[in-house]
């Protein structure tokens, strides 16, 4: 038995089930009913891995410039983004899973004007397109911003990430959640190199208040709750 009572918490509570019982047809998300922006193609990055992972810092402070659309699509796509192997039909994803479950939703809340206009957008990983939400707009995800994280407004894009609980925790019981994070860590990494090759800032948020972004966001928390955030902006010179 470990010492530490999370993992013991984790352990007890997995469910030891077939891999195959599980199975889900869909595990993205979608919005049929939202004006959709189809990114442009992801350009393929030039730089050093070794490079990239030895200047990558959390930079906090955004300069006057603009993220291209051409650059978020390439951070969204090389991040979380999905790719059909030619070798075999399949479509995998460019961060690592549990049991490829997915289970972490993206949204994207435009806080200057530029690449995008203002507002929330969900990232669908399909159609690698940005569907708009016109329930919610960025002053109201803003509100939500706890008051260490308030360096955050002055970026471009604030970047959420959702649980989505019933992709994995009806097979992973309680240790969804650690999948989860550990899910995050994988995207929000491919993140921050990304955005580091390309010559923006980006630093990410522990994200306290999620509840109040799953208010705005008109998620339903027993079902889907965001618990992590990144601010991308323009690097300040």
């Amino acid at each position: 038995m470990s010492q530490d009572p999370l993992i013991n918490y984790l352990t007890e509570n997995r469910k030891s089930v077939s891999q195959d019982f599980f199975k889900e047809k869909k595990l993205y998300k979608e919005y049929f009913r939202s004006e959709s922006i189809k990114l442009p193609e992801a350009t393929s990055v030039q730089k050093s891995l070794s490079d990239l992972l030895l200047s990558r810092e959390s930079r906090r402070e955004f300069g006057e410039g603009d993220i291209s659309i051409d650059d978020l699509s390439s951070i969204l796509f090389w991040s979380a983004g999905a790719v059909t192997r030619a070798k075999d039909n399949t479509v995998r994803r460019m961060q690592p899973s549990g049991g490829a479950k997915y289970p972490v939703e993206i949204y994207v809340a435009v806080l200057k004007a530029g690449a995008v206009q203002k507002g929330v957008y969900h990232y669908n990983v399909k159609n690698h397109s940005l569907e708009n939400l016109p329930t919610t707009d960025e002053i109201d995800i803003l509100n939500c911003l706890p008051t260490h994280d308030e360096f955050a407004k002055q970026g471009q894009f604030l970047i959420l990430f959702s649980f989505v609980k019933n992709r994995s925790f009806r097979k992973y019981g309680a240790l969804a959640y650690k999948l989860a994070f550990i899910e995050s860590g994988h995207i929000s990494q491919n993140m921050y190199l990304i955005t580091e090759a390309l010559g923006h800032s980006c630093c990410g948020m522990g994200t306290s208040e999620g509840g109040s972004y799953d208010e705005v966001l008109n998620l339903n928390e027993a079902e889907e709750s965001i618990f992590y955030a990144l601010v991308l902006g323009a690097r300040s010179k």
